[in-house]
């Protein structure tokens, strides 16, 4: 049975539905209502050193960290209307050092929080703090069945530091007779870990967790190599030696609506797929978000998605609308 914010979540998350099927059928632009969900950035920094992260790849400055009042102006601005807050973007969220606050206030709203980490941590309080704060969904990156493989992608992390994360965190849900969180195995197929699909899954069964598999991102040529051989698990073709997305990019975009990225610097991005920070609608510590959510530069941005999207970049590298189960 459906809450009175529950109810209030539906009439905005249908308001905006209409008015994003009105823009796509009219190539105009009409905003009714707020995002459903948001991604929070709340640390802008990561130990790892992965090639097709900017951040980790160090192609792109450190960031700092968010402010717990920042997050909390947000949410309290936008509680009726946020079913899921996801707590990534580039950055490791657990390096907070009071990540567990912000777990806790999305808690006490009801809405669904979820964080994806490359639980490089073998510190069982980390594990502790995160199922008593309330966390509902947590994402472990296991790219690798061996520490060999594991490292091609996921430079200077540990598999064995990851495995024993997950182990610490079922130890602490047992512990506390807590359901929550569900546990995501996260694997990227590459090409060097392609041949190790099946181990994936007999892990994730031996684990007893969920298991998707996902298809590896592309920001510089030169790691065109990481790309597996079967199309299945790619979201791209390869033409002269160049990864071409799949998707035909027709002139219109639902996450665009639905989930905006907010970075630890309080930066508000259209989507994630602005890994390079190029498409700043404005900034949380000197407006709200209602402002920047109706803002010029928005709809601008939205009017380019719903006339040429083609010619845009970070587009050009979005899995929105591929028809492809691995995305």
């Amino acid at each position: 049975m459906l809450t009175a914010c529950n109810w209030y979540r539906l009439i905005n998350l249908i308001k905006l539905r209409i008015s994003y099927m009105l823009s796509k059928l009219t190539g105009g632009v009409f905003v009714w209502g707020y995002p459903p969900a948001m991604s929070f950035e709340i640390f802008g920094k990561c130990q790892l050193h992965c090639p097709e992260c900017y951040l980790g790849s160090k192609n792109q400055s450190e960031r700092g960290r968010m402010s717990f009042e920042l997050f909390e102006s947000v949410i309290h601005e936008h509680r009726h209307n946020l079913w899921v807050v996801n707590l990534y973007f580039q950055g490791e969220a657990l390096l907070h050092p009071a990540f567990d606050k912000f777990f806790a206030l999305m808690e006490k709203h009801n809405i669904y929080s979820v964080i994806s980490t490359n639980g490089n941590f073998s510190d069982p309080e980390i594990a502790e703090r995160l199922v008593r704060a309330g966390l509902k969904k947590l994402i472990v990156s296991v790219d690798g069945c061996s520490q060999k493989e594991y490292e091609k992608y996921r430079c200077g992390g540990a598999l064995e530091k990851v495995l024993s994360f997950i182990n610490h965190v079922k130890q602490a849900k047992q512990k506390h007779k807590q359901k929550y969180p569900v546990i995501v195995m996260q694997s990227l197929v590459m090409k060097h870990n392609e041949p190790s699909i099946e181990k994936f899954k007999n892990m994730a069964s031996e684990l007893k967790l969920k298991l998707r598999l996902k298809s590896v991102q592309i920001n510089h040529p030169e790691n065109i190599d990481f790309l597996p051989e079967n199309p299945r698990y790619r979201r791209y073709n390869i033409k002269n030696e160049k990864a071409e997305l799949m998707n035909p990019l027709h002139n219109h975009c639902w996450r665009l609506y639905r989930n905006p990225v907010i970075t630890s610097e309080g930066d508000v991005l259209p989507c994630c797929f602005d890994k390079s920070l190029k498409y700043k609608m404005g900034n949380l510590y000197t407006q709200k978000f209602s402002e920047i959510w109706h803002s010029q530069a928005y709809y601008n941005f939205r009017k380019q998605v719903f006339t040429n999207r083609k010619n845009m970049d970070i587009c050009n590298n979005c899995s929105e609308g591929t028809k492809h189960i691995y995305v």
